[in-house]
């Protein structure tokens, strides 16, 4: 878990050196590609519950 924005964005991220250059914890692989899934959640002020970041 990555902290971001003074500790209210969380991401998942790999922290194995052997995955240093993933920069998503869910990853997949197939013949054809390679398919990283990231997402980040976001802490609102005043909350303690975790929400899907929207950046748009």
């Amino acid at each position: 878990m990555v902290l971001y924005g003074r500790g209210r964005v969380v991401a998942l991220q790999p922290t194995d050196e052997r995955y240093k250059d993933y920069l998503s914890a869910i990853h997949a692989r197939t013949a054809d590609e390679d398919i990283q899934f990231s997402f980040l959640l976001h802490k609102k002020e005043c909350s303690n519950e975790l929400t899907p970041y929207d950046n748009g």
